[in-house]
């Protein structure tokens, strides 16, 4: 080989050193000064090891590319808000390309209602490691109070009394179709402890007792930390994340995300609905819609909504997700 052609191959082999090297120790420099937040497993009784879960890079919220972008999003989600009987909208977006990420009221607290099928799932999924047969298991539905019939958007499918599923199945059924039904027996069946510890290990406070759990207790921004897990494969290990990301993808609800984005883009994601009274009996409703976008350009979003109409909420979430694909599609390829 030449030996010019190999010194130019050596001046740019410790260019590109330089150039790892020096990303490195800006981001080590970052996590020193506070500004990047490392997400550790909580609350393990190990001495040698410190399980790294994600990390909260909150210095990327400033890359001034994005200054249009959040000043746009501010101003639709502040249009929204007072407009329309929607009280409250709460968002987490996170750009995997460029490690940018933002946040609108997204330490604010909702109810998670179905979302918290996503853990669920994720608890299921874990025990694999212990009992590789978990998902063949069967199960008898016995049947009772039918948890769906309050739902304003009722599953399309759902488990029968006196038919018998795997466990698979029924994890099927509670994410594609958000069978309440389907949920509770696996509820039913699974070690408490064992479901409390994803939230325990996130460092989400779940209610304490029956009577608090109605209250808001989830943020959009720690809920899109599921997303992030699994997308990362830190929690559970890779063909599991994949196969807990594919399953999400057959979610069969149109109306939120995926109703903002080009058909044919594939979205993993989970939605939940719940609603209660005000001190004056007046029903609110909250919605919500997360997940990732396997679009041109790959990305995390996370609405949660708050209001008196129902409709509206859905359609505030279909204008968000609208917005931000058409932004950065077209803006931050």
């Amino acid at each position: 080989m030449n030996k010019k052609i190999i010194v130019i191959i050596i001046i740019a082999v410790f260019f590109l050193l330089g150039i790892v090297l020096g990303r490195y120790l800006y981001f080590q420099s970052q996590i020193d000064k506070g500004q990047i937040q490392r997400i550790t497993v909580k609350n393990l009784d190990y001495k040698f090891i410190d399980p790294l879960l994600a990390y909260d890079n909150t210095i990327e919220s400033n890359l001034p590319i994005y200054n249009s972008f959040k000043n746009k999003l501010q101003n639709l989600v502040n249009k929204l808000s007072p407009n329309t009987s929607t009280e409250k909208i709460g968002l987490f977006f996170k750009d995997f390309k460029n490690d940018f990420s933002y946040g609108i009221n997204e330490n604010s607290q909702f109810h998670p209602a179905s979302l918290f099928k996503v853990p669920l799932m994720m608890s299921y999924l874990a025990a694999l490691q212990n009992d590789p047969n978990l998902l063949n298991k069967t199960i008898l539905y016995k049947g009772g109070v039918d948890a769906n019939q309050l739902e304003t958007t009722k599953p399309k499918q759902y488990i029968e009394p006196g038919d018998t599923y795997t466990i698979s199945d029924i994890i099927n059924y509670m994410i594609i179709y958000s069978d309440n039904n389907a949920t509770n027996l696996l509820l039913s069946i699974i070690d408490k402890q064992s479901f409390d510890a994803i939230f325990n290990n996130l460092g989400i406070q779940l209610p304490s007792s029956v009577s608090e759990k109605f209250i808001n207790f989830v943020t959009p921004k720690q809920f899109a930390l599921f997303f992030r897990i699994l997308r990362n494969s830190t929690y559970l290990d890779l063909d599991t994340s994949e196969k807990a990301l594919e399953i999400l993808s057959k979610s069969d609800y149109k109306n939120g995300l995926v109703a903002g984005v080009p058909s044919g883009i594939t979205v993993s994601h989970k939605f939940g609905e719940y609603a209660s009274e005000d001190s004056s009996g007046n029903k609110i409703y909250q919605l919500h819609d997360c997940g990732i976008i396997y679009g041109p350009h790959n990305y995390l979003l996370c609405i949660m909504t708050m209001g008196k109409d129902y409709d509206n909420l859905k359609n505030d979430i279909v204008s968000i997700s609208k917005f931000i694909y058409r932004e950065i599609v077209n803006n931050y390829q």
